[in-house]
């Protein structure tokens, strides 16, 4: 028997209660939108298995999970919701899709362990502050699609090399 505490999360309301102690995070295949704040402070929180289907994650719907090394985001997703994955300090690998639209604010910053991110095709917003202090960012690939990058998306990128457009 696994000592992981696992929990399926089926996007109803009298899910509010997640444990905090939760260390796998599984996503009902019903499932359409994370809720704001629905993860926040899940400091054991060590992986996430996301649903096809999933179109938005929610505000601060991950923020503060420490533990959290990667995140492969489902090829239906649409918007990343501001401060989504903000200070997920061990967060290395991000799979971004091809139908992802939007990145809002601060989505991704203080992600100080992020090395490399490649934006894909469709990319249309990364919004102000999205991967401000990722510390260790080396390289970013731009697609053709973007349209906007928000104030200071990259501050405080200190390690940043290159920026590449497809």
């Amino acid at each position: 028997m696994s000592n992981e505490v696992e929990f399926e999360y089926t996007g109803k309301e009298e899910e509010r209660d997640v444990p905090r102690d939760v260390k796998v995070v599984r996503f009902h295949s019903s499932v359409t939108e994370v809720g704001d704040h629905m993860f926040r402070d899940c400091e054991q929180l060590k992986e996430v298995i996301l649903n096809e289907g999933l179109r938005k994650i929610g505000a601060l719907s991950f923020s503060c999970c420490s533990k959290l090394e990667h995140i492969n985001l489902p090829s239906t997703l649409l918007e990343i919701s501001e401060r989504a994955f903000y200070n997920c300090a061990k967060l290395k690998d991000v799979v971004l899709n091809e139908t992802l639209q939007t990145i809002g604010d601060a989505a991704f910053a203080s992600c100080t362990s992020l090395e490399e991110v490649v934006l894909n095709e469709g990319l249309q917003k990364i919004g102000n502050h999205s991967f401000y202090n990722c510390s260790k960012l080396i390289h970013i690939t731009f697609p053709s699609t973007l349209l906007e990058i928000g104030d200071y998306a990259f501050s405080e990128c200190d390690n940043l090399k290159g920026f590449k457009v497809k």
